[in-house]
Order: C-alpha cells, then sequence, then structure tokens
C-alpha cells in the first residue's frame, strides 16, 4: 500500500509545534509590538534549506498573530512569472472584500472595481519598474489602511514559497516586498508581510540596496537539537524509543527528513540512506513518474516551463505526480510543492556521473550569468571539485572555454569577485587540458577589462595570473609585462589604506615587490621596499621584515 505526499506532510498542530524556539520568541516579540502601537518594521522573512521546516514555522507565526488578535490572510504565491502580479492582484481584492475602502454606497452598486497590476513582462524589472508597481499596489492600499487605522485593526499577510520569484528568473519581484513594506511603515498603515524564502533568494536580497536589517525581521529555521528531534518524532511517528533512536542516528534532523525516515521504517523499508528504490516503493512511483522525476532532476531551479514537458509520456507522469500531490501545475508551468521535495528529488534521481554533474552545474551557471543573477556559491564549490575528476583532455577544453566567456560576462555585469571565481575555474579546467596559452591569454583579457571598471585589485590577481602562465610558457616579455602591471597595482591599493590596515599594507606591498622582482624590475622592486619601510616605521615588525627584504633584493635573491 503506498502513501500520498499528504499523509506524510500532516499539517503540524501549532499548539504541538517543535523547535525553532529562538525564532518563535523573536517573532511573539514582534507581534506584541505591533499590538502596543510601537514602531515595527512591516516585513518577516523566514529564510532556510529545503525541507528544514519554513512552511511549519509560517504556520506556527499565523497561529502567534492570531493569538495575539493580529487580523491573518494568506496569500498564494503563483508558478509563472507571467502570473506574478496577481500576487498583488488577490492581495487588493482580498482587502476590499473586507469592506475597507472610501467608496460611496453609488460607485459600490456600479460595482467599480479596486485598480490592478498589468501583467508582469517576462524581462527583469527595472528600479524605475519596481517603484511604479509599488506606487500603483498602495494607490488603494493607503485608502484601506486609513480605514484599518480608524478600526484599530491589524493585518498580517503571510505567504510561502517566496524564492518562486527566484527560481522564475524574476528575482527583482521580491524587491517590490521591501518597497511596499517601507511605505506601508512609512504611511504608518497596519498591514504587515510574512514570506519565506530559500537561502539563494537570500543571497541576492543581501545584495540588493535595500536590504537593511531595520527594514525588516528576518528568522532561519535551524536543523533540530537532538531533543526537538526526538521529540518531534514522538509526537508525529508514535515509534517505540529505539525505533526513534535508530531514525535519529541516521537523520540530518530536518523535519522533512524525520519524516521520510520515519515513513520508511513505518513501511518496513531501508531508511539509513534514502534513494531512489525505497522512494519508488514508499509512494509508489510507475515508470512514467520515474522518468519525469529523473528529468526534472537535472533542471536548476524549482520551475519547469512547458518545454520540458512537452510529450505526451511526460504529460501522464506529470499528471499522476500532481495527483499524489508532489507537484502543482498550470497551463505554462510546473514546480514541485515544496523546495525541499525538489531538492531530495534532484539529489535522489539524478544521474550519478561525472559529466551529468558538470553539465548540470554549468547549465545553472549559465542561467545565473544570462540573467543577471550572481552565481551561487555552493555551485561554484562543486563545481571546483567536479573539475578536478576530468580525465578527458577534449572535455576540460570545452568546459574551460566555456567558463572562460562566462567569466569575462561577470566581469562586465559588474560581478567582479565571481567573475574572478569562475576565471581560476577557467584556469583549473584549461590547465587540465594543456592549453597553458589560453589560460594566459584570458587571465591578460579579463585583468584588462578589470582595470578599466578601476577593480585594482582584482586586475592585480589576474595579471599576476597572466604573468606566471605567459612565464610557464617562456614568453618572457609577456610575462614581465603582466607582472609589473599586477606590481602597479597592488602599491596602488597598499597605498590607498589607512595605518589600522597595517597588516594588509604589508601583505600588498609584499606581492608588490614580489611582482616586480619576477618582472626584473629591480629598482623598482628596491623602490617599493623602501617605501613601506617608511609607511609602516611605527610597526617594528613590519619595518625589521622589509629591512631584511630589501638586503635579499640587494644581493639578487628575490629576482627571477
Amino acid at each position: 500500500m503506498t502513501i500520498r505526499l499528504d499523509e506524510l506532510l500532516i499539517p503540524v498542530n501549532p499548539d504541538d509545534f517543535v523547535g525553532q524556539e529562538k525564532a518563535i520568541e523573536a517573532f511573539q516579540q514582534y507581534a506584541r509590538e505591533i499590538i502596543a502601537g510601537q514602531p515595527t518594521p512591516h516585513l518577516v522573512i523566514i529564510s532556510g534549506r529545503g525541507g528544514s521546516g519554513r512552511t511549519s514555522l509560517a504556520r506556527k507565526f499565523h497561529a502567534i498573530a492570531q493569538f495575539e488578535r493580529i487580523n491573518t490572510l494568506e496569500f498564494k504565491i503563483p508558478i509563472s512569472p507571467r502570473k506574478f502580479h496577481e500576487v498583488f492582484n488577490n492581495i487588493k481584492i482580498s482587502l476590499d472584500e473586507l469592506k475597507l475602502n472610501w467608496r460611496t454606497f453609488l460607485e459600490r452598486a456600479r460595482g467599480t472595481p479596486v485598480k490592478l497590476l498589468p501583467p508582469f513582462s517576462s524581462e527583469r524589472l527595472t528600479i524605475g519598474q519596481i517603484e511604479r508597481l509599488t506606487a500603483t499596489f498602495m494607490h488603494e492600499i493607503v485608502r484601506m489602511g486609513e480605514k484599518l487605522s480608524e478600526k484599530r485593526i491589524k493585518l498580517m499577510l503571510i505567504s510561502d514559497n517566496g524564492e518562486r520569484f527566484y527560481h522564475a528568473n524574476m528575482p527583482d519581484t521580491l524587491r517590490l516586498f521591501f518597497s511596499i513594506s517601507t511605505k506601508l511603515e512609512k504611511e504608518k498603515i497596519p498591514i504587515y508581510f510574512v514570506i519565506t524564502v530559500d537561502e539563494e533568494s537570500l543571497s541576492y536580497l543581501k545584495d540588493q540596496p535595500e536590504w537593511d536589517s531595520t527594514n525588516f525581521l528576518h528568522v532561519r529555521t535551524d536543523v533540530f537539537e537532538y531533543s526537538n528531534a526526538e521529540l518531534f518524532l514522538r509526537r508525529r511517528s508514535g515509534l517505540v524509543k529505539q525505533e526513534r533512536e535508530e531514525i535519529l542516528k541516521t537523520s540530518h534532523r530536518t523535519p522533512l527528513d524525520l519524516l521520510l525516515r520515519w515513513a520508511l521504517k513505518n513501511k518496513g523499508l531501508h531508511f539509513d540512506v534514502i534513494t531512489r528504490d525505497n522512494l519508488n516503493e514508499l509512494f509508489g512511483f510507475s515508470r512514467e513518474e520515474q522518468a519525469v522525476l529523473e528529468k526534472l532532476s537535472l533542471l536548476e531551479k524549482n520551475y519547469f516551463t512547458s518545454q520540458h514537458y512537452s510529450e505526451e509520456s511526460y504529460q501522464k507522469g506529470l499528471k499522476a505526480l500532481e495527483e499524489k500531490g508532489f507537484i502543482e501545475w498550470d497551463e505554462e508551468s510546473v514546480a514541485f510543492r515544496s523546495l525541499g521535495i525538489f531538492d531530495l528529488f534532484s539529489l535522489v534521481y539524478r544521474p550519478s556521473d561525472i559529466f551529468t554533474d558538470i553539465q548540470f552545474s554549468m547549465r545553472r551557471l549559465q542561467e545565473e550569468v544570462t540573467n543577471s543573477l550572481k552565481p551561487s556559491e555552493h555551485n561554484l564549490n562543486r563545481l571546483k571539485s567536479l573539475l578536478t575528476l576530468i580525465h578527458d583532455h577534449m572535455l576540460a577544453l570545452e568546459i574551460g572555454s566555456q567558463l572562460g566567456q562566462l567569466s569575462q560576462q561577470l566581469v562586465q555585469k559588474g560581478y567582479f569577485q565571481s567573475g574572478l571565481d569562475v576565471m581560476f575555474l577557467a584556469q583549473t579546467a584549461l590547465s587540465r587540458g594543456g592549453d597553458i596559452e589560453k589560460v594566459a591569454e584570458l587571465a591578460e583579457t579579463i585583468g584588462r577589462a578589470l582595470a578599466k571598471e578601476k577593480q585594482d585589485y582584482f586586475g592585480a590577481k589576474l595579471f599576476e595570473t597572466a604573468g606566471e602562465m605567459f612565464g610557464k610558457l617562456n614568453v618572457k616579455w609577456r610575462s614581465q609585462a603582466n607582472y609589473r602591471e599586477a606590481g602597479t597595482r597592488y602599491r596602488r591599493i597598499a597605498q590607498s589604506l589607512d595605518e589600522k590596515q597595517h597588516f594588509m599594507k604589508r601583505y600588498l606591498y609584499l606581492k608588490s615587490i614580489e611582482c616586480m622582482a619576477k618582472a626584473e624590475e629591480t629598482r623598482r622592486a628596491e623602490q617599493f621596499c623602501s617605501e613601506a619601510k617608511k609607511v609602516l616605521k611605527d610597526y617594528a615588525p613590519h619595518e625589521s621584515f622589509f629591512s631584511i627584504l630589501e638586503k635579499k633584493i640587494a644581493q639578487g635573491e628575490m629576482s627571477v
């Protein structure tokens, strides 16, 4: 007898909630401040990885708000980007149905509707568009808010799966919540938002100018402590202590993971490691469903368009998965019901070979660059480890070339550190393919691009890399020219730092001297060393260090 997902993820009774004590305490204090009329931010962000209990925590916040006599409304975030405007329109319609606006009886009789937002474009939103959309949304909310204040009503709007904006390559839509909540606070309108996001969406938001910890309350879902995980299992599963102990020893202690292992244990299936086979048996997936899950596991984000499931066989599998509660489906888009389910099936059903993993990571990086998003650090680290496993020279050269192009695009888009990180990945791949010349050319090209952007440190790093690579190729004049460029820039940064950063000054002066020595610019290396001694004269260990270094240069010990 197989089970549906709904049978596993039974809605948590707020009174039976376990864990997340710090988050709950912070929200309780926040709710009390709202009731007391104290100035508070109008946005709450719940972040956490998939399966860590963000949805359950949002439900708990819902219950706390109601207990504190704050009115609550839940709003759903659509899957398709073309329907994102419906989020804000549904909010306006819900408020309108509360009969809070100022329209006269005659206008009501005529059925005058609230002014709604137009459908979103599939392109990224500009700052101007965000401001206009915020103004349009706020136009009638202000009037409704005045009525809320008059009736002493506090209203909290709660939504799950905020990362859908990010996964559908419309992350700027998330910024509307910042803009709107700031306006609500400024106008003293008692409407408050609670929204859940994943870690990648959070990283994107942190890079935005609106990110200011005073503008919102941010709480994170944590992995359960051992005692909380045990209590969670005891309340939810009915297992005896010995069985609970067995699960706790193998689980990651997130709610979804604990529930899955309990379900597997309950069905007499292997639960130490969650595999494709035991999930197939637990949920009774057909061949069509398994084929869909394997295909979807290769995608980067929890968002799939019609091109991913146009074949008839996939349509059958998707329909079955929808009936079992695993996915949500509209006429043009598909998404797993929750991020935790997406992460689980992406891990379990993805074919386990290096080439597939590299393709997955590269496709994700390309999508991020194309959509002007900051690359995921997790994905870059994964690529770094995968590249060391490549033994096919042609594949290494192909991947290296692609990474080189992506690094240049990142620099053009202003992601300098990410561009540098991807450049060094390209260096790893091209070096494994034996194309040192391409590494050198690429480093020099990107170094010049960074120099034009006045990014001296990043430029210096790449000129130094180019100098090293041209040195290996025995192209002496280009090697020396790049080392000179690197040394000049390292020194320039050192000069710009204040004395409090004396350790960094010492490091940068040392780098500049080393580069000049490698460029066979002995006089300039001596000049930089003498300058470093004077600049750092108040720090005896540093002065002593450069005095010794000065003697080494004079004796020719630092020349190449």
